[in-house]
């Protein structure tokens, strides 16, 4: 009885705490393109601009650090993905075991 009911709260502690985790990459990643697509909205605007001086190499840099960004926290979130995946169907072995 010890056994299963351990296994059910590890189980349980380890899906809330990834799908918190999910939870804040889906937010960061979200910002993180928002802002993006609100500093490529400017550089559209201000295209005359930029070119007139000479700035494109700058605002290329400054997109590819916020898609660099992106990229991390998207890294995050599937590596979530792939623990609670793997939770999920792991765990349930352990409840088949530990009912024996």
């Amino acid at each position: 009885v010890v056994f299963p009911a351990g296994v059910f709260f590890v189980n349980f502690a380890g899906v809330v705490l990834v799908g918190s985790l999910q939870g804040y990459y889906t937010m960061v990643f979200c910002n993180l393109a928002g802002k993006r697509l609100e500093y490529f909205q400017q550089i559209m605007f201000g295209m005359r601009f930029i070119k007139s001086f000479g700035g494109e190499h700058v605002m290329q840099e400054i997109l590819e650090r916020f898609r660099s960004s992106e990229v991390k926290t998207l890294h995050g979130f599937y590596v979530t993905t792939c623990l609670m995946y793997f939770m999920m169907l792991q765990f349930t072995r352990l409840y088949f075991l530990a009912s024996l």
